[in-house]
């Protein structure tokens, strides 16, 4: 029973030897087949990955909510709160139009401007009649010269064209020829708008809010607000950033799982193609 089990072994073992020897173009072939197959599979996951990667990048720098006409305490309350990883705070003021030029008006903090890539010189508007106006709409104005200091007759919105100091000057390039923006002091902001007091919008990028699932974020969210002492209808929420950090997290790992389907179909398909010829070929 032995020596029959040992021929047996010897048996085979010839045949197989024999088999790959006879199909040695086809093996090869094979073997080739899912090398390539593997490669660009893991290929295209390394790329998935990255773009996955950059778009992440991008909304961990998406705002989550915004508080709507908060005051200046509770600005700075929400600054300081621990669950607040950064805080940017602005006014839109209103719009005007100089010719066929758009101007849009608002006011900006220190930390929305550094966000924004907002490159000037000069100080930035903070009282008084202060704004700061770009070297583009200078330029285009006919006042190339002019400079932090300097005296501008402009009409902001009220259908009045009145004196502003410029405090600083934008050298950035707008997206639009006809449009442009005016950055005006908080006070003024204010008063183009009719309003007294100071109230400023808030966006708020909540510690950690990416690794966090929707629900857990939305309930930091109302707990910072109640404490803070905003009203609900205060409370904007971003659901753009809701939605795509959702199905930016899901599509990594549902891409990552198709091809590694993909991978072992194709193994799969290169057996059952070498098992047939091998039936042809008996």
């Amino acid at each position: 029973m032995g020596m029959d089990s040992n021929y047996n072994k010897s048996v085979i073992k010839k045949l197989t030897i024999r088999d790959l020897k006879n199909n040695l173009p086809r093996n090869v072939l094979a073997c080739i087949t899912i090398m390539l197959s593997t490669t660009l599979i893991f290929a295209f996951i390394l790329y998935v990955s990255g773009t996955q990667e950059e778009k992440s990048a991008l909304l961990k720098d998406v705002s989550q909510v915004s508080f709507k006409s908060i005051t200046l305490q509770q600005a700075e309350i929400l600054k300081k709160d621990k669950r607040t990883e950064w805080a940017g705070f602005s006014v839109f003021a209103g719009s005007a139009k100089n010719g066929n030029t758009h101007l849009k008006i608002i006011w900006q903090d220190k930390n929305y401007m550094k966000k924004d890539n907002i490159p000037y010189y000069g100080r930035l508007p903070s009282s008084g009649n202060e704004i700061m106006i770009s070297q583009e709409y200078l330029e285009r104005t006919g006042m190339p010269q002019s400079k932090p200091g300097d005296i501008i007759t402009i009409d902001l919105g009220d259908g009045t064209a009145r004196n502003y100091n410029i405090s600083a000057i934008s050298t950035k390039h707008s997206k639009s020829a006809n449009s442009q923006t005016i950055y005006v002091s908080l006070p003024l902001a204010m008063k183009l708008m009719g309003i007294e007091g100071e109230f400023v919008d808030a966006s708020i990028i909540i510690n950690n809010a990416w690794d966090m699932d929707a629900g857990t974020t939305k309930e930091q969210i109302m707990e910072l607000a109640a404490e803070t002492g905003i009203r609900e209808e205060q409370i904007e929420l971003n659901y753009s950033f809701f939605n795509q950090s959702l199905v930016s997290k899901l599509a990594a790992s549902d891409i990552i799982t198709f091809a590694l389907v993909i991978f072992l179909v194709l193994i799969s398909a290169v057996q059952v193609l070498a098992m047939i010829q091998a039936l042809k070929d008996a």
